[in-house]
């Protein structure tokens, strides 16, 4: 591997982080071709090479003469990698993402007889946007899968002195048990589960939202062509631990027995959906006599029934399932429509139409669908969130000024597929993405939200093996510490410090610091934050202590990890 003296200061100067391919380094600065170098903040030396032309060189520089990985790090796109030998030049590799973001791209690994002399690399059709490169990576690893971002704070950055306050005497909103409420579908795969019983005993979520995707087939009796009642009965006995909250039953959809689709559906087969959603509300509330109160009406059938060219079938549903329920138990409450998230088309065919029909609304958000996205990305995501809950319950307060109704996000995490197995939701970064969620959806009005979900091996609050990851411990903070009414918190640059500020229903005071930034940072004194001559507690969610165990404070300014989440409570 060779090495310019500049590269070594560089890769002296700059310590590889987790998400920055190993290799030899070499800034875009110093091998700008037709590009202009530009001081950017967030680039690497604050240097980028920039171009608004399509089809021309940003890059270019001598062909390594061993096998490597070509890396790239870059904003907005697309870019080309071409090899030049002797003035002729060869297209090698495409990179076509357009990150409005800094990212490491692998344009593949190459023998050193494809690559020519010299390497460029070209931009594509900018359609007037500025293409940015700061950085290129030759990296004897073969692994060509881009680097993810890491839950882990940079320890070479230094600490860093912000000004935060709060406002003790000014309201802004309020939370409570509903905020820090959950969703789960272990009752329908292992109610006896004792891992997930004994922490929804020490949790006491004031909800928990009971959703699996396949209940309605494997809540069902495919031979008797009916509920599989005795399995449902004896899931709610099993399930012991769920008897000390409210509980939201989502019924998806219908059993594939009934041999039913969105384009095809009839009149008919919505009669006999909903006749066989109001059977079940029969045998919960009137035969077993179980105080389940609220019901959700099907579930991110939204895409389902536009696609089949059928969106006016689906509202046609709800209202037949929500009738039909009503007649089962008139004191239940029926809700929904669980949209896939609050797309305008969807949120206002449901209102138009099923305005007499619902006692809640309810829709589900998740940040990103790329395990690569930024951290940063995932948190700013999360005023996208708050800004769809704005949407939908004041699109509704519009269309129905007199209507008294309830709202729920009935599910949020990261990532919304599965698919990405986004490490994240494990880990520190999970928890602060949760509580910024919490606290700013909150502030748009949601009467309430469950994070999905409880248990398995890429979501769940804990493992498939029972036990609790990161994300956890902030949800156990939840009722004891962090309920009651929202105050006024100020920080000088909430793009790395953002506090939630709570009056207990105590009347004693609640500081969570939620550290965005990747470095540690410095806030004033417990005392000075809120204000208190009392005894004062604290603990941490972070990279190295993910269970936020309460301990006492120590008196004076405060260093708060980088990615970390910070208890400051009155006793």
């Amino acid at each position: 591997m060779r090495y310019t003296i500049q590269t070594l200061l560089l890769l002296i100067c700059i310590t590889l982080s987790a998400a920055t391919p190993k290799g030899e380094l070499i800034q875009g600065e110093d091998i700008k071709a037709n590009g202009s170098v530009q001081i950017i903040e967030g680039a690497l030396n604050d240097k980028a090479v920039v171009i608004n032309k399509d089809w021309q060189p940003l890059v270019k520089t001598k062909s390594p003469k061993q096998p490597v990985a070509i890396w790239v790090r870059h904003r907005n796109g697309p870019i080309c990698l071409k090899q030049s030998t002797d003035g002729t030049q060869k297209e090698l590799s495409w990179i076509w993402s357009k990150p409005q973001e800094w990212q490491w791209s692998c344009f593949g690994y190459f023998q050193p007889e494809m690559l020519g002399n010299e390497l460029l690399v070209i931009a594509g059709p900018t359609k007037g946007k500025t293409i940015a490169i700061d950085a290129i990576v030759f990296s004897e690893d073969k692994n060509t899968t881009p680097p993810k971002p890491t839950s882990k704070p940079d320890e070479t950055k230094k600490a860093e002195k912000i000004d935060v306050s709060v406002n003790w005497d000014k309201s802004i909103g309020e939370l409570n048990g509903k905020h820090w409420s959950v969703a789960d579908y272990e009752i329908h795969k292992n109610p006896s589960s004792k891992d997930v019983n004994e922490f929804i005993t020490e949790l006491k979520p004031a909800f928990i939202r009971l959703h699996h995707a396949g209940s309605a087939d494997t809540w069902s009796d495919e031979t008797k062509q009916d509920w599989d009642y005795e399995k449902i009965g004896t899931a709610f006995k099993d399930a012991y631990a769920y008897t000390n909250s409210e509980i939201i039953i989502n019924i998806p959809g219908w059993p594939k027995w009934m041999n039913i689709d969105a384009k095809t559906m009839t009149e008919t087969d919505q009669d006999r959906i909903a006749e066989y959603c109001a059977r079940l509300v029969k045998y919960i509330r009137i035969d077993q006599k179980l105080p389940i109160k609220y019901w959700e009406v099907l579930n991110e059938c939204d895409n389902t029934f536009e696609k089949a060219g059928e969106l006016p079938k689906l509202w046609n549903l709800h209202n037949k399932i929500a009738k039909k329920m009503k007649e089962a138990d008139s004191t239940i409450l029926v809700g929904g429509p669980a949209l896939t998230w609050p797309k305008p088309l969807w949120v206002e065919g449901f209102l138009s139409t099923c305005g007499e029909n619902f006692d809640f609304i309810t829709w589900h958000n998740y940040a990103v669908g790329d395990a690569y996205a930024s951290n940063k990305k995932v948190f700013d995501t999360t005023d996208t969130m708050a800004g769809h809950a704005e949407y939908f319950i004041s699109k509704a307060k519009e269309m129905y000024p007199n209507k008294k109704f309830e709202s729920f996000l009935t599910e949020y995490n990261i990532s919304w597929t599965w698919t990405t197995r986004d490490e994240r939701m494990k880990t520190n970064v999970g928890a602060i993405f949760d509580a910024l969620v919490i606290k700013k959806v909150a502030l748009k009005g949601a009467t309430g939200m469950m994070v999905w979900h409880i248990k398995d091996n890429i979501y769940g609050l804990m493992g498939s093996d029972g036990q609790l990851r990161t994300p956890a411990y902030l949800f156990l903070w939840g009722k004891p510490w962090f309920c009651g009414i929202l105050c006024e918190d100020i920080s000088a640059d909430s793009s790395k410090i953002e506090l939630m500020a709570i009056k207990r229903l105590d009347g004693k005071k609640s500081l969570m610091v939620i550290n965005k930034s990747d470095h540690a940072m410095i806030i004033p004194p417990a005392e000075t934050l809120l204000n208190s001559n009392k005894t004062l507690v604290t603990a941490e969610i972070c990279f190295d202590n993910p269970k936020g165990e309460i301990h006492p404070l120590s008196t004076g300014e405060i260093t708060v990890p980088g990615y970390s989440l910070t208890l400051i409570a009155e006793k």
